[in-house]
């Protein structure tokens, strides 16, 4: 990696721990902003950048920093009932760039990378929760993911809306040159 996309991967890292700790607590899963921090490190970052972003941000919260929703942190984090979405987050990572830099037409390839990514995530999620808490899977859905889908629809809307205009700035080429 270049000088200048290793530090686009720690800003971004750190772009990720903050959405992350952003929560508003509503039941067994809390609403977090986590997922808006993972779609604009991808969608601004090449895949590598972008994996190597969301995977810093999930090291730095296992090894102790409270960087995971609520402050929280380590690894009985990763296994407890939301440990699943966190576990998604690279492959979403992973989608969200490779759209972006594979399609030219981003502003179509972006909104329905993230849709694909936003449904392995709940998919990871809402069945890792299941196990974790011995439900079965309808049980799980219905607490990981039904109550979720309109703030996740709106937080997609709002990070195209900010990677959009990004994208026409200078900043772009400042990640990307």
């Amino acid at each position: 990696m270049k000088i200048k996309e290793i530090v686009g991967a720690a800003l971004f890292s750190a772009i990720i721990c903050i959405t992350a700790i952003i929560t508003i607590p509503i039941g067994a899963v809390p609403i977090t902003l986590s997922l808006f921090g993972v779609f604009t490190a991808a969608a601004l970052q090449k895949p590598k950048c972008a994996i190597v972003s969301v995977s810093v941000y999930i090291i730095i919260g296992v090894v102790g920093l409270p960087v995971f929703s609520g402050f929280g942190s380590g690894i009985g984090y990763l296994i407890g009932p939301t440990g699943g979405f966190i576990f998604a987050y690279p492959i979403a990572a992973a989608i969200v760039s490779a759209a972006n830099s594979l399609f030219k037409k981003y502003y179509v390839a972006l909104p329905v990378s993230m849709v694909i990514s936003l449904a392995i995530s709940y998919l990871f999620g809402a069945g890792w929760y299941a196990v974790v808490t011995e439900v079965n899977f309808t049980a799980a859905v219905l607490v990981c993911v039904l109550p979720f889908i309109v703030f996740d629809i709106i937080k997609i809307g709002v990070c195209l809306a900010v990677v959009f205009a990004v994208k026409k700035s200078p900043i772009e080429k400042l990640l990307n040159g």
